[in-house]
């Protein structure tokens, strides 16, 4: 059985047993059936003008309540589907919609939903380009990789592309769209991808990824929650690939001053290993 990545903003789930596409979702609760779609262009998740009786985190934290998988190409981790929930908490962050919730069996999950991975192929389309733009500024001139110089290098990028910008988004605030455009290229490009999203939330205490990373979900441990008196251990909606967390393993030892090893620079995680990283 192979494995295909959609680009940008498609979904996918697994075709039946006797072989073809699948998902990376092992969850058993996933449909059956072949069907690869994209995401409805339409949709006022997708930046076009939302109605107003809908509150924004409702909108953004919507895709993650199907049973599906999806990510932008340029993304190494998976928003995957979760149970029906009953919610505890809903709230936004600075990057993402947020809803923690309980499933029937008791269970709590921390269900996360970037901005990058509500927005449609076309405004995802030119996050792309400006990453790959980065890359090529970095490899012919070198420079500064700390974020406010990869974000001040982005927001010259996309100076004359404005227009596109307002296309691809639907939206006459292009300067939000902009700033937005900039931190999601820094966190993707030389940042620690969707472990910025994760301990960007100032309730996350504890981040645990277990390995093999591409089989199991993130889990995190929140506190500070209204209603709730004590830390609550979660599993999340994540499943990083094995990229993401080579990446988060290398920026942690470079800040940490620690001697790497290995021709990669730095030895991916044990498959008989866990990571936890704390944030203070």
């Amino acid at each position: 059985m192979r494995l295909r990545l959609p680009p940008f903003g498609m979904i996918i789930t697994p075709e039946p047993e006797d072989g073809g596409v699948a998902s990376l979702d092992p969850s058993p609760s996933t449909p059956q059936g072949n069907r690869v779609a994209t995401i409805d262009p339409s949709s006022p998740l997708l930046g076009t003008p939302r109605p107003k009786d809908r509150p924004l985190p409702e909108l953004f934290g919507a895709i993650a309540c199907e049973d599906v998988r999806t990510k932008p190409s340029y993304t190494d981790c998976w928003v995957a589907g979760t149970p029906e929930l009953r919610t505890i908490a809903s709230y936004m962050t600075q990057d993402a919609a947020v809803t923690i919730g309980e499933s029937a069996g008791g269970e709590a999950y921390y269900c996360v939903t970037p901005r990058e991975y509500a927005y449609p192929d076309p405004l995802n389309l030119e996050v792309l380009e400006l990453i790959e733009d980065i890359r090529e500024s970095y490899r012919e001139r070198g420079g500064s990789l700390d974020r406010d110089s990869i974000e001040g290098m982005a927001r010259s990028i996309l100076s004359d592309r404005w227009d596109d910008i307002a296309e691809a988004s639907g939206t006459d605030d292009v300067e939000s769209v902009v700033r937005d455009i900039c931190s999601i290229a820094y966190r993707h490009s030389v940042g620690a991808g969707i472990f910025e999203v994760l301990l960007s939330d100032q309730h996350i205490e504890d981040v645990y990824v277990d390995a093999p990373c591409s089989s199991n979900r993130i889990h995190v441990t929140v506190n500070g929650i209204e209603g709730l008196n004590s830390h609550i251990r979660c599993s999340t909606n994540l499943m990083a690939e094995e990229r993401e967390v080579d990446n988060l393993v290398n920026i942690l030892r470079r800040r940490s001053g620690l001697r790497a090893g290995g021709a990669r620079g730095h030895k991916s995680l044990p498959k008989s290993r866990s990571m936890r990283a704390s944030y203070n």
